[in-house]
């Protein structure tokens, strides 16, 4: 053999060498997914992380407009706008029965339209509805008057955490149409909301479909339901409220105004939410922040502020500022301090 033909020999060894050896054996293969699906399990929950974040954020920044929508609303009126309309004359407070509602029953959310620049939807909405200086033997519940009813059917971004399940319209859901806070006795007061039963429609629509809302005005321990015990601890929103910034006597970095809600949940299944324009204001007494699912009636969960970020929920505090709230903090500050807005209470560290 010449040595020119032992070079040609040596490189097509050397060639055939090279690629018998160029690929990955099926042990090398799974070692490599393994790899690979240890570095993505890795990469998941950081990636979560950070979209829970930005969705915090999101809903920090929804409370934050709302406030100062509020802030708007007062600068204009000269006070915020009412917790809902109810049955009653100033200031007979709370006084009724659950069988003796009258009134509109329309919360804080359609007074602030204009201020969340939603004027055309406002437009729609019957004024007489919407004022708290209107008779209420007059107003009709909301869901009876039709152009009221229409705009309660227009979904607004701004009052939807982004963390909450998106979780739509389904058969099961029932949507709240009015909150209603009133006295049972000298020391005692009730809290109920008036669920549209499912399947039940408005104006020919499914009421599953109306608006919806996480956010929620803070009524204090129980809302004014004329027992002094009770009182002390009102919030900004009440019946037929008219609550000036200057009425928050405990200071307005002292004082919540508006809070999560996230409905009643049945099985990790959103059974029971509520409409904005029938939100009104949710009370502290039965508990805040639980951001559980609740199995059974869900009552729990329902009647509580609560949020879908994991161990705190968002409040916007009456000086404009949003803080999140962790479930593991003192309950007795949150609910009566925290929550009510002329109480003389002490708020310390919290």
């Amino acid at each position: 053999m010449t040595t020119h033909d032992k070079g040609v020999f040596m490189r097509r060894s050397s060639a055939r060498s090279y690629r018998l050896h160029s690929g990955f054996t099926l042990v090398e293969l799974l070692v490599v997914i393994a790899i690979i699906g240890m570095l993505i399990s890795l990469l998941l929950p950081a990636v979560q992380q950070a979209r829970e974040a930005a969705r915090r954020a999101q809903c920090q920044n929804n409370l934050k407009q709302i406030a100062l929508a509020a802030f708007n609303f007062e600068n204009t009126y000269g006070f915020l706008p009412p917790g809902y309309n109810a049955a009653g004359t100033e200031p007979s407070g709370n006084i009724i029965s659950t069988t003796g509602i009258t009134g509109s029953r329309t919360g804080p959310f359609p007074h602030m339209l204009p201020y969340f620049d939603q004027a055309p939807v406002y437009n729609t909405i019957d004024k007489n509805q919407i004022s708290p200086d209107t008779s209420t033997a007059t107003q009709t519940f909301w869901t009876n008057e039709a152009t009221t009813r229409t705009a309660a059917f227009t979904r607004l971004p701004l009052l939807i955490c982004p963390s909450a399940t998106p979780n739509p319209y389904e058969s099961t859901l029932q949507v709240n149409t009015a909150l209603i806070v009133y006295r049972q006795s000298a020391t005692a007061a009730t809290f109920v909301a008036n669920g549209s039963p499912v399947a039940s429609t408005l104006g020919g629509k499914p009421a599953r479909e109306l608006g919806r809302t996480s956010y929620a005005g803070v009524a204090g321990w129980a809302g004014y339901v004329e027992a002094p015990t009770l009182d002390k601890y009102k919030g900004a929103f009440f019946r037929r409220s008219k609550t000036k910034l200057r009425d928050i006597t405990d200071g307005t970095s002292n004082t919540l105004l508006f809070g999560e809600i996230r409905g009643d949940w049945r099985s990790e299944t959103l059974y029971q939410t509520s409409a904005w324009m029938g939100t009104n204001c949710q009370v502290m007494c039965f508990g805040t922040v639980a951001n559980n699912y609740y199995s059974g009636s869900g009552q729990t969960l329902l009647y509580r502020f609560s949020s879908p970020h994991p161990g705190m929920a968002m409040f916007a505090l009456a000086d404009g500022s949003v803080r999140p709230f962790s479930i593991n903090m003192n309950q007795t500050i949150l609910r009566q301090s925290l929550s009510g807005m002329s109480d003389a209470d002490v708020v310390g560290e919290y």
